[in-house]
């Protein structure tokens, strides 16, 4: 193998020269892949990301107007990565991989997903839990 297999992070190799490059490109990629956000347009249709797309960001967040509830497909790669629905006409978006559960991202909103290459589950955002703070808010 020549690289992490869920991120495509490439290994230092034992006999390399400026193993530092390698280096420095892998702490890139971990950094993105918990922090770089994207926005892409879904085009009024179903979308499959590419694994750049889903492995190199943190947040991806979803634009356009769609017409009816439409599917992202995840890569087949176990990965946490937060979806925001922030297209136009009021409607959901599913998200999950070509076969298994998925994960219903309400309109505005964002939610954590967790894939294990199969199934996705959401384990944070009000959309996917239906949780809500019991705490008083600052006004």
């Amino acid at each position: 193998m020549s690289g992490t297999t869920n991120l495509g992070i490439p290994f230092i190799q034992a006999a390399q020269n400026q193993k530092e490059v390698t280096a420095n490109a892998a702490f890139e990629a971990l950094d993105a892949s918990a922090n770089a956000a994207i926005s892409i347009a879904m085009g009024d249709t179903n979308i499959t990301l590419t694994d750049a797309q889903a492995l190199r960001a943190g947040l991806v967040t979803l634009t356009g107007s769609n017409t009816g509830v439409r599917k992202v497909t995840l890569p087949s790669k176990a990965r946490r990565i937060a979806i925001q629905n922030s297209t136009g006409g009021a409607l959901d978006i599913t998200v999950g991989y070509a076969t298994g559960a998925t994960v219903t991202v309400g309109n505005g909103a964002i939610v954590l997903i967790q894939g294990n290459g199969t199934n996705c589950y959401g384990v944070g955002g009000a959309a996917a839990t239906g949780w809500a703070p019991a705490w008083p808010r600052a006004s």
